[in-house]
């Protein structure tokens, strides 16, 4: 922003002071997958195939595989 020939900046540290607080929890949380190529251009065209986006399609195959019953022996309830 210039203020009467002047520049001002906003540095890093201000504009994170405007977001969230490190006590909330983030919304969402990055997860890399390493696909084959082929499998990865399947998955982005069946993505745009039904209006959709690979995030959703991926949470929402996660969901039903956490749904279904632990195997025995897991020692990791949810």
């Amino acid at each position: 922003m210039t203020l009467e020939g002047v520049t001002v900046t906003t540095t890093t540290e201000e504009r994170m002071a405007g977001k969230r607080t490190s006590t909330e929890p983030p919304e969402r949380t990055r997860l890399t997958v390493y696909l084959p190529p082929e499998t990865h251009r399947a998955l982005l065209h069946r993505a745009v195939d039904e209006g959709t986006k690979v995030t959703r399609i991926v949470e929402q195959l996660i969901d039903e595989y956490l749904a279904r019953p632990a195997r025995k022996g897991g020692q990791h309830g949810r």
